[in-house]
């Protein structure tokens, strides 16, 4: 058996803000996104990214550059781990409230958001859970996907940064 000890990989995460051009380029996304599922029908998957960089530039959070093992996705004002969850309505329609939010890391962090969005990507509600709610709610689950009317039932609604 080979004794050599593993070397510690601890990863060191760098963050940014959410620039103007950041901004832009996420606009743009977003009207791409909108006309491919206009002209196929079906979502691109980037409604998690559109999400965490427009709550971010709401909320006044500083992003992870990279999410392979921080197990959060943002920092906020008062440097407090944010993991971001973000869901996206339907054509027509608000995301549904039965639909799930997502599955959470093992990961510790100091609270999640919940990003529920318009159709075209606009911010509707911006919900907040702190990590100790969502522990007790998801070691009952078994997948740790919780629906958004559970977290929503147990969270507090978010308009602006004072409420983080």
């Amino acid at each position: 058996m080979d004794k050599r000890k593993k070397p510690n990989k601890k990863c060191e995460i760098k963050f940014f803000k959410i620039t103007s051009r950041i901004y832009k380029s996420v606009i743009n996304l977003r009207t791409a996104s909108i006309r491919y599922q206009s002209a196929t029908g079906r979502k691109p998957g980037v409604t998690g990214e559109i999400g965490e960089v427009l709550v971010a530039k709401k909320l006044g959070l500083k992003l992870a550059k990279s999410d392979q093992c921080a197990g959060f996705d943002a920092l906020d004002y008062k440097n407090r781990k944010v993991q971001i969850k973000t869901r996206r309505g339907q054509v027509g329609k608000e995301p549904k409230k039965f639909g799930r939010v997502g599955k959470f890391s093992k990961h510790k962090f100091d609270y999640a958001l919940l990003v529920l969005l318009g159709e075209k990507y606009e911010i509707l509600e911006i919900w907040k859970l702190n990590y100790s709610r969502v522990h007790r709610l998801i070691r009952k689950i078994k997948r740790r996907e919780p629906t958004i009317n559970q977290f929503i039932h147990k969270a507090t609604e978010v308009k602006s940064r004072r409420d983080l």
